[in-house]
């Protein structure tokens, strides 16, 4: 299940500065590995629910509170 952007900042807010840094680069990680495998992934047969886009789309989302509270952290 995934939750709301809100949500996983509120779970985040209180992380150290380095485990900001270590979310944010996993989040890549996944993001990069979508898009380079998506039409491998998007074709196989396998229903998971969230779908694999929409685990795409929130990691998107998800990085964009990493940025912002990495970015409140370093003021």
């Amino acid at each position: 299940m995934m939750i709301s952007p809100q949500e996983f900042e509120n779970d985040l807010k209180n992380e150290s500065l380095k485990n900001l840094i270590k979310m944010k680069n996993s989040l890549i990680q996944e993001i990069k590995y979508f898009e380079k495998n998506k039409d491998v992934v998007l074709a196989q047969e396998v229903t998971i629910c969230p779908s694999e886009e929409v685990v795409y789309k929130m990691n998107l989302l998800y990085l964009d509170v990493c940025d912002k509270l990495i970015a409140e952290k370093c003021k």
